[in-house]
């Protein structure tokens, strides 16, 4: 989109959403995702997999589920940055900001914040996949993902499907990747009749 808003949602598989000027909304996806923007703020919600999301004079706020191999990338030039994570994440994290604060909740191993360059490097976990923050003006924030501030729906779209069909049809006793599940149907069962053979 050029001068328009980009909402998606539910979305199982990798995508990417380009708008101008307006805001980028994503939630519940799964798969790799790429999101810009260039006059406006990047909102990402219960994402599990990999991230790359980037705007000019914008916000940039992630909430993972579950973070992909293929690493995260935020950068704005003109505004926060806010990544929330999901507790036991292995990366490798790389933080800088021209002209703001870091701010770090996580519990990052040989951290090593320079004030005068403005930059927090160090290990969550055994590291490995890639965690890179960056802005020129404005705070950047880590910490820890809150469930209970999250909606009571599932945290990637297999189990809001899982969700929504329970909520239909009853309770799913076996859920798959593959559309094939069994169901108890908890309303009124459905009677059927059998017509009498005709003799000849």
């Amino acid at each position: 989109s050029s001068n328009g808003p980009v909402t998606i949602s539910d979305i199982i598989g990798d995508v990417e959403a380009f708008t101008s000027n307006a805001k980028v909304s994503c939630s519940v996806t799964c798969g790799r995702l790429k999101a810009r923007s260039s006059n406006s703020k990047i909102l990402v919600e219960q994402h599990s997999g990999s991230l790359d999301a980037s705007t000019s004079n914008g916000v940039i706020h992630a909430v993972l589920s579950e973070i992909g191999s293929g690493g995260v990338v935020l950068a704005t030039s003109n505004g926060r940055i806010v990544l929330e994570l999901p507790e036991d994440v292995d990366g490798d994290v790389d933080v800088r900001v021209e002209n703001g604060v870091i701010r770090n909740s996580l519990n990052i191993e040989h951290a090593a914040p320079d004030k005068r360059t403005g930059r927090l490097k160090g290990r969550l976990g055994r590291g490995g996949i890639p965690i890179k923050l960056r802005t020129s003006n404005g705070t950047i924030a880590l910490r820890e993902r809150n469930p209970k501030r999250e909606p009571r729906a599932a945290e990637n779209p297999r189990d809001r499907f899982r969700a929504n069909a329970s909520a239909q049809f009853g309770s799913i006793r076996r859920f798959r990747d593959t559309p094939s599940w069994e169901s108890s149907i908890s309303e009124r069962p459905i009677s059927t009749t059998t017509k009498p053979a005709i003799s000849s």
